[in-house]
């Protein structure tokens, strides 16, 4: 846009009008394509100053209008007119902010104005003053007093509007101006002087004339009002309508038709200026409708001789069929319209629109010839099509495949930006990207490279795509992206062939790298095939994963990206071992593990000592059933069997083992039976065995000891005088002990040398760092075994400490189990699927339905409640309160740093959900859960039944309580403060009048047989399904003979829907590896909040 248009929004109609009459009172005009100055005589010589910086156009006047007005004035808009005609301040941007200068106060800033901005005034109070409030009584009458409307202005029949086309002296015009006057006849019948038409919106409809109607109401409907100037009058309800500015498709319809009136004249902005070419302004404008004028340029060789006079004389002409007439003929020029001789025509630039804007307003130009490239390439560069240039300097055009280049900078300190430079090459002649060229010229000035729009658009949109910013305006403004970002952006254009260079260091893709596996004696490594330059170094790969990178240096300097899918399934394989030289070496143990990553990798070469050991470890499956010992005190069953015998191939092979049975199928049973068969082994040369659990099952492993193998001398190593027992532990067969107890006494523990190590409820260390996982690690054993039916709750790497302790090394790092990290994209349910592959040795997973489909079924049932009255208002406040503060607080300061408000406000839900009277500073409450629950549990009562009821919110066990007190019913309840458990279980399994048990989901979720019951309610779903699920088991597990029936109470439209959403991640992450994968609560986003929240 030109500095008139950007100006035209701040300036009123009376300015502008005022400012055409001062054109010639400006002196002292300099300017150039950034600023221009200038001297406005007037009452006194005023200064004027406008310049811009590429963001922001600043405009200055020294006189009082613009420090009183804030708008802009006659002297600014008279400068600003002859800075239009010299082609200075031309190319600005359409959305350009304009800010004023003041000497004693403040910049004032600009954007769009809307019409109250337009020439308005305002009177403001004193410093200091603050007037008063007016009545509420006053501002309603006010506000119902009927409005001013003021008459319209008449048009009487004897005069006629006329429209004047205002025309530049020089240059051109996207937009032209259109002045309206009004002619009055005088007795005589001679016009008078054209005077303003001072017309507004009102009186359009009243205008005697058709032509006059259809084309101000065409005007005024189509244009906003910043387009169409006037003054404001304080009251007046319509400004007068002034200047017009038209253009596009306006222009294209309205001209003709005005010309057809007779009454369309044009005249030019400078009076008192030669203009380029001159026209009657008093004959009016007539309208040609053929075809239009289409720009040519010509380039001539003027003064050959001698070569340093040589120079090239570039002119334009309008030419229409065989017609060519100079384009400083016409008298006006616009992007769609030229006047030449009193004749509008259609104007077509042909792409040369600024080239006709200079060459009016600078006529001819004249370069001299050692400056022709410069020539030719703002020829190619614009996009005009019809030049006629002497030989030398014709190029031959051709068609080049683009290829995209970024240079990404160091990032900034303060904002963590990293600058872009864009750029494309065709064929070898590279351009900044998106530059508004049409164009290349090659390097040796005789190739033109017309350039694909359509690919550079797709360029961007990716760029865009991928967190760049400023990608529109990067030649002005740069372009950057936020470092965090880089890598995925880098890896993306490497794999599209863009050119990519990042600290001076450029980026290439590579092939997937062949793989050799050699093996040696108590070892085996993998190592790369390929040439020094860019053959890829194991472990430089290794230590750019370890810290996170995705990429190595190669010898030829580069730096080499590896393909996604090969790193995908590579990556796993070299976190679980480490450098040796140019390798990276493994241990025997993880021989299944590597073979299952690396069984889809095309082309490794093994060799035969690895595909030895494979081979053996893909016997696994042919592990044969063995029998309890004679001394064993039961009949095993069959799946129980096979237990002994994969034990068996454990320690023949030297791994450990993870027994990861159902809950109920006997884990214990088979540990004792295998127990007793080390202690009756007449080779034995072992010492004891320690088996680690809850305290809560030490009563339990004691008393099956009992019954299935008595002849196991035990020593329970969890009593409060367990000291006095030390030095007979190596005369047992047996220590029992609990994680609490082995934390305090590793010490004295660690020394002793044990034959099995058993890690009951082996779930308790799945976290690697705590004190209970060091402490395991810390044990001497030949063999090692866990039992869980858990052994991956939350995320796959709870793996990795089970592991750590199993086969210490067999993972590595524990890096292989997170793909996602290793690979930088997703995790894969094939990652996931190559894991449970290698692992399947060391895992032993047998369901109930598989192991005895003659147990009794199980139903499970999810009960809905509705929350009402008070319950629900109140549950509500809270979900509004914590949805604005913590979603807000989020976005602000990210989700780790809102870790301990996110938990606060869903424990919060969940507690409103379940009783109000949980929630803090109430003792009273409702409980939609409980007016579902106790009609039931009375009807079971009445029938003879018995039931669990689960929650982990003891404070609501707490409620309960006192309410079955009330109706005389006899229970038991057990939580984690609870001692005798034994006798609590005891008495609910034997006596007939107990018909209740109540419990604490975390404390009595294991260890506990209670068969006695059938049906279990969980009165609060938890996040992790397999805790439930543990629960339920306490009844239904070997031993019950009756259905069971297990109910969820779930509050309707609360928390506790969304936390069965949730649950069905973690339940298939439950068969682990075992097939499923990672999800829950660990990937919690910021999306899954506002669903819990919702």
């Amino acid at each position: 846009m030109t500095v008139l248009e950007i100006l035209r929004p701040l300036t009123s109609h009376n300015a502008q009008q005022r400012g055409w009459q001062y054109l010639n009172q400006v002196h002292a005009l300099e300017g150039d394509a950034k600023s221009v100055t200038a001297e406005v005589h007037g009452a006194e010589v005023y200064d004027v100053e406008i310049r811009t910086d590429g963001r922001s156009l600043r405009v200055w006047c020294s006189c009082p209008y613009f420090a009183d007005r804030a708008s802009g004035c006659k002297h600014l808009w008279a400068t600003a007119v002859l800075a239009n005609e010299n082609a200075w301040l031309t190319n600005l941007d359409a959305g350009m902010r304009v800010v004023m200068d003041f000497a004693d106060a403040d910049d004032l800033t600009f954007g769009v104005l809307d019409e109250s901005d337009v020439g308005a005034s305002f009177s403001m109070p004193g410093p200091g003053v603050r007037p008063a409030p007016a009545p509420d009584w006053a501002v309603a009458l006010a506000a119902v007093a009927p409005t001013p409307v003021d008459l319209p202005v008449s048009v009487p029949t004897s005069s006629q509007l006329q429209y004047v086309l205002l025309a530049p002296n020089h240059g051109t015009l996207t937009e032209l101006p259109l002045l309206i006057e009004r002619l009055e006849r005088r007795r005589d019948g001679a016009w008078l002087r054209p005077q303003p038409a001072r017309l507004t919106l009102d009186s359009i409809p009243h205008l005697p004339d058709a032509d006059d109607r259809w084309a101000l109401s065409l005007i005024h409907a189509t244009a906003p009002y910043p387009r169409v100037h006037g003054t404001y009058i304080y009251g007046v309800s319509a400004p007068p309508l002034g200047i017009t500015y038209l253009n596009g498709p306006l222009l294209d319809v309205l001209l003709p038709r005005l010309c057809a009136t007779g009454r369309v004249r044009l005249r030019q902005a400078h009076p008192n200026v030669p203009s380029v070419a001159t026209t009657d302004g008093e004959a009016p404008i007539e309208w040609d409708a053929h075809d239009p004028w289409r720009l040519a340029l010509a380039v001539t060789l003027e003064n050959p001789e001698p070569a340093d006079a040589a120079v090239y004389r570039v002119d334009a002409v309008l030419a229409r069929g065989e017609v060519r007439e100079s384009i400083h003929h016409f008298s006006l020029l616009t992007d769609s319209v030229a006047v030449l001789n009193n004749v509008a025509s259609r104007f077509d630039p042909a792409g040369g629109f600024a080239w006709a804007g200079q060459l009016r307003a600078r006529g001819a130009l004249v370069i001299p010839a050692h400056s022709r490239r410069a020539l030719v390439e703002s020829l190619a560069r614009s996009a005009v099509e019809d030049v006629e240039l002497p030989g030398e300097l014709r190029w031959e055009e051709r068609v080049a495949v683009p290829r995209f280049g970024v240079m990404i900078g160091r990032p900034n300190e303060g904002t963590g930006g990293c600058p872009i430079e864009l750029s494309v090459d065709y064929n070898g002649t590279q351009a900044p990207l998106a530059d508004g060229s049409i164009r290349l010229l090659s390097n040796d000035g005789r190739v033109m490279y017309r350039r694909d729009r359509t690919a550079e658009v797709e360029a961007r949109e990716t760029l865009t795509d991928h967190g760049v910013t400023g990608v529109e305006s990067h030649l002005r403004h740069g372009a950057w992206i936020n470092f965090r970002r880089v890598t995925a952006l880098v890896h993306t254009l490497v794999d599209a062939g863009w050119l990519v260079q990042a600290d001076g260091l450029r980026y290439r893709a590579l092939d997937a790298p062949q793989l050799r596996v050699r093996s040696g004696i108590d070892w085996f490594e993998i190592e790369t095939l390929g040439d020094a330059q860019t053959s890829v170094d194991l472990p430089d790969l290794l230590k750019a994963l370890k810290t996170g990178r995705r990429t190595v240096a190669l010898g030829d300097g580069t730096i080499g990206m590896l393909p996604e899918e090969w790193l995908a399934r590579v990556a796993p394989v070299l976190a679980l071992g480490e450098a040796d030289g140019d390798t990276v070496r493994f241990k025997p143990s993880q021989v299944a593990l590597i073979d299952a990553l690396l069984a889809a990798q095309p082309g490794v070469d093994w060799d035969e000592g690895f595909m030895r050991a494979r081979d053996a470890i893909r016997r696994f499956e042919g592990v044969r059933a063995e029998d309890a010992p004679p001394t064993f005190h039961g009949e095993l069953r069959d799946y129980q069997r096979e237990a002994l015998g994969w034990m068996r191939f454990l320690r023949d092979f030297g791994f450990g083992g993870c027994l990861a049975d159902d809950m109920g199928l006997g884990k214990t049973v088979m540990v004792l039976a295998m127990l007793e068969a080390r202690r009756t082994d007449p080779d034995r040369t072992h010492g004891p065995s320690l088996v680690v659990m809850p305290r809560s099952l030490i009563f339990n492993w004691t008393s099956e000891a009992a019954r299935f193998a008595p002849g196991l001398r035990l020593i329970d190593y969890a009593r409060a005088d367990r000291h006095e027992a030390l030095d007979a532990i190596a005369e047992a067969d047996v220590v029992l002990t609990t994680y609490g107890t082995l934390r305090r006494d590793v010490p004295a523990l660690q020394n002793q040398a044990f034959d099995y190590v058993v890690l009951d409820e082996a779930q308790a260390i799945k976290n690697s760092g705590t004190a209970t996982a060091k402490a395991v690690r810390l044990l001497k054993a030949e063999h090692r075994l866990a039992l869980t039916g858990t052994p991956v709750e939350n995320h796959l790497g709870e793996l990795y400490s089970l592991f750590d302790f199993l086969n210490p090394g067999l993972l590595g790092s524990g890096r292989v189990l997170d793909a996602r990290r290793l690979s930088g994209g997703a995790e894969s349910p094939g990652h996931i699927a190559r894991i449970a592959t290698g692992l399947r040795p060391f895992f032993l997973r047998r369901t109930k339905e598989q192991a005895t489909p003659e147990l009794p079924p199980r139903t499970e049932e999810t009960l809905y409640c509705e929350l009402e009255g008070g319950q629900e208002r109140t549950y509500q406040q809270l979900r509004q309160h914590y949805r604005q503060t913590l979603l807000t607080k989020i976005d602000r300061e990210g989700l780790s740093k809102s870790k301990f408000q996110i938990l606060e406000a869903l424990l919060r839900l969940r507690q409103a959900a379940c009783h109000t009277g949980l929630l803090p500073g109430t003792s009273n409450g409702e409980s939609a859960k409980f007016d579902l629950l106790l009609p039931r549990l009375t009807e079971l009562i009445a029938e003879g039944r018995k039931a669990l009821v689960f929650s982990q919110f003891t404070s609501l066990l707490a409620l309960l309580r006192p309410l079955l007190d009330a109706q005389k019913v006899a229970y038991e309840y057990l939580d984690g403060q609870t001692r005798d458990r034994e006798a609590r279980v005891a008495r609910f399994q034997e006596d007939p009048e107990c018909s209740l048990f109540l419990i604490s989901l975390k404390a009595g979720g294991v260890g506990l047989n209670l068969t006695a019951a059938e049906y279990v309610f969980l009165l609060d779903p938890w996040w992790n399904p397999a805790v439930e699920m543990q629960a339920i088991d306490r009844t239904h597990r070997i031993g019950q003979e009756k259905p069971v029936f297990a109910y969820r109470l779930v509050a309707q439209e609360t928390v506790e829907e969304h936390i069965l959403e949730l649950q069905s991640h973690k339940r298939a992450l439950a068969d682990a590896i075992l097939d499923a994968g990672t999800g829950g609560l660990r990937g919690l986003q910021r999306e899954d909040l506002e669903q819990l929240l919702a």
